[in-house]
């Protein structure tokens, strides 16, 4: 993620979706600064997380 980041230096905000049962990514995104902004029914059973990073330089 960092190396995907310094290749975008003027970037204003990063973001990703991942799914809410997925834990270990959702702490791996908090520690790199990512921060949940939405969750967003995916179907009946999942739902999305949309976290984003704002690029403070």
């Amino acid at each position: 993620m960092k190396e995907l980041e310094a290749g975008f230096k003027d970037a204003k905000r990063f973001k990703l979706i991942t799914g809410w049962k997925s834990i270990d990514n959702i702490a791996f995104y908090t520690k790199l600064g990512y921060g949940m902004y939405k969750i967003e029914d995916y179907d009946a059973k999942d739902k999305m997380v949309f976290m984003e990073k704002i690029n403070i330089k």
